[in-house]
């Protein structure tokens, strides 16, 4: 099963916790498995607001869409 890592502080990262399911409506089949566990949050945050943040607001709205 393919376990998804998460694009944080400019890069790649698992979580390191057995995470959740990710599951697919239709047929109710197990796609992959993700977590957060292990992140550093604070970080994420951080990071947002640093360099992701100013980067998002200076683009128009249809942009962002």
């Amino acid at each position: 099963m393919n376990t998804l890592a998460s694009f944080v502080v400019g890069k790649w990262q698992p979580g390191t916790g057995a995470g959740s399911e990710l599951v697919n409506p239709a047929t109710e089949e197990t796609l992959a498995r993700a977590s957060t566990d292990g992140i550093d949050m604070s970080a994420v945050l951080a990071f947002a607001r640093d360099v992701g943040g100013p980067a998002l607001r200076a683009l128009a709205f249809a942009v962002r869409g």
